[in-house]
């Protein structure tokens, strides 16, 4: 099974691995304001190819699974990128990226899109694919201003959602 990483960072998941930027960048940092990561090492991830996730250098239907995280959110067309990776794949497509209630854009500045679970999975659909799995998913307390009730709320951080190329 031939698997694709988009957006792989410095910690790929796929025997082919795709990313947009080796030098440090603000979006890989933890604040994403300030360039405070180091630069991609190229040479310690495996097959490695530079590439934007909006027009991957890849024939149709190559790889069995295509997997991007948390890039979505960075690219100017997030329709065009789902094209891309439904076209580049010839079964299963998994998209995760911040939710949008907890992405907060006056701190991230890098993120140019926000998304919820539905709209993500609507936007999947509409590129070809059939929905397997839609899901909220990294839950984190978040403090309640009430001296009984100090962390009542826990919020997802991050949306998955899987579907299945239509053939």
């Amino acid at each position: 099974m031939l698997k694709l990483d988009v957006g792989c960072g410095s910690k790929p998941h796929g025997d082919v691995n795709v990313d947009f930027e080796l030098a440090p960048s603000a979006h890989r940092s933890l604040d994403q304001k300030t360039v405070n990561d180091s630069s991609l090492k190229a040479c310690e991830i495996p097959n490695l190819i530079m590439a934007d996730a909006q027009a991957l250098p890849f024939h149709n239907d190559l790889f069995d699974e295509v997997l991007s995280s948390h890039t979505i959110e960075h690219v100017i067309s997030p329709a065009l990128m789902l094209s891309e990776l439904v076209r580049v794949s010839r079964d299963r497509v998994t998209v995760s990226c911040p939710w949008w209630l907890t992405d907060n854009r006056k701190l991230k500045v890098c993120h140019k899109h926000r998304f919820s679970k539905e709209k993500l999975a609507g936007m999947l659909q509409n590129a070809g694919c059939v929905i397997i799995e839609s899901k909220y998913s990294a839950f984190r307390k978040y403090p309640f201003n009430h001296p009984f009730l100090p962390y009542l709320f826990q919020l997802p951080m991050e949306i998955i959602v899987s579907g299945r190329k239509i053939h």
